[in-house]
C-alpha cells in the first residue's frame, strides 16, 4: 500500500530572514524580528520562533501549518526533491 501526502514546503528562520518568511506565508504579517526570535501572526494568534526553527506551510493555499525546532524536524519531516 502506498503512503502518500499532499506538498508541504518548510523554510527555516536564520535570524536574517523574517521578512521573507512572513512573505511566503498567506494572511500573516511580521511583528518583530530581532535576529534571535521571530514573532509573527494575525489577528487570531501569533507565533515566536527562534532561530533555526522550522516553519511549514501547504503548497497550495501559502497557508501557515506548524513550526518545529531543528531536532523536530530532523525525526517528523522528510525532504524530498523539490522537482517531485
Amino acid at each position: 500500500m502506498p503512503v502518500v501526502t499532499r506538498k508541504q514546503e518548510a523554510k527555516q528562520y536564520d535570524g536574517t530572514n523574517g521578512q521573507e518568511i512572513v512573505n511566503w506565508l498567506r494572511i500573516m504579517e511580521l511583528f518583530t524580528d530581532d535576529g534571535k526570535t521571530l514573532t509573527f501572526g494575525n489577528e487570531y494568534e501569533y507565533y515566536e520562533i527562534l532561530v533555526g526553527w522550522w516553519i511549514v506551510r501547504d503548497t497550495g493555499s501559502r497557508s501557515f501549518l506548524t513550526y518545529c525546532t531543528p531536532e523536530e524536524f530532523a525525526v517528523g519531516w522528510e525532504v524530498l526533491d523539490a522537482s517531485a
